[in-house]
């Protein structure tokens, strides 16, 4: 039934959009950013789960590879819709695409360093178990310290991205300092 219930989901945001925006091309572009992510994050998850890697890649290489695809492609689509519904020339969509990049890897790796380092009280789901499973983590590639060092560069990564976007941004600055320490 989840499945189910994700899939009417999706069909029902590209659904909304045909209805919703009158302008078609508007409609059009933003249908093209939610159709790619969709299937980014489709394709993230068959990485994760069905890895078929050239087998010179390196682990982290895998790993990021992962990621993008998956919530990473969920969150620089929204910023992307974001920027393009609200009328943003080029720069201002590749200043905030470059953000999402940085900061949806930054919440992998975030969500990566909890497994490891919260309990299952603190997080409400089992932890440890992507390690448990074998799969590829930054914990496990870089360690703990390493892996905290990535979350700080992302997030350097991520402000920098938006300071050519001035005041207006410091709600997406707010939300990325935020997530750079969340602990859930």
């Amino acid at each position: 039934m989840a499945i189910l219930a994700g899939d009417a989901m999706t069909t029902l945001a590209f659904e909304l959009l045909a209805q919703r925006i009158n302008d078609a091309g508007l409609a059009r572009s933003l249908m093209r950013e939610l159709a790619e992510a969709t299937n980014d994050m489709i394709a993230g998850q068959v990485y994760d789960t069905l890895p078929d890697f050239a087998p010179d890649m390196a682990d982290l290489e895998r790993l990021k590879t992962i990621h993008r695809h998956k919530t990473g492609a969920l969150i620089r689509c929204s910023c992307r819709m974001g920027a393009i519904a609200g009328g943003g020339n080029a720069r201002q969509v590749e200043a905030l695409t470059q953000y999402a990049q940085a900061i949806g890897l930054m919440f992998q790796v975030i969500d990566d360093l909890l497994d490891v380092t919260q309990t299952t009280e603190h997080l409400g789901k089992a932890v440890k178990k992507d390690a448990d499973k074998g799969k590829l983590t930054y914990p496990g590639l870089l360690g703990v310290d390493g892996s905290r060092r990535e979350v700080a560069r992302l997030h350097d990564e991520a402000l920098d991205a938006l300071q050519r976007l001035g005041e207006p941004a410091n709600p997406l600055r707010d939300l990325c300092r935020y997530m750079a320490v969340r602990t859930r």
